[in-house]
């Protein structure tokens, strides 16, 4: 468990069962503004906030299992999407 000052951008973390991702603003009273990912709504905590802090992973094209936050980010879009794009097998 970490306080939400503690958190970096881009940190996934709970609190009362819902999952945010932190983001770069800050009020001038120090409220962190984050964005639900289960909605996209957004939401102001204060510093002194206790949530749990975790990671998300996914497999890149060689099957190598990546920490999101520590990716590079894609050149576009469109790099984007393809990378995400589910991979659909046809039977046969």
């Amino acid at each position: 468990m970490k306080y939400v000052e503690e958190l970096e951008s881009g940190d996934f973390f709970n609190v009362d069962h819902h999952k945010y991702i932190m983001s770069t603003d800050v009020k001038s009273s120090g409220k962190r503004m984050t964005v639900s990912v289960q909605n996209g709504s957004i939401r102001w905590f204060s510093g002194d906030t206790i949530c749990a802090i975790q990671d998300i992973y996914y497999r890149d094209e060689e099957n190598n299992i990546l920490l999101v936050k520590d990716s590079p980010p894609p050149e576009s879009v469109a790099e984007a999407l393809r990378k995400v794009e589910p991979k659909i097998n046809p039977m046969r």
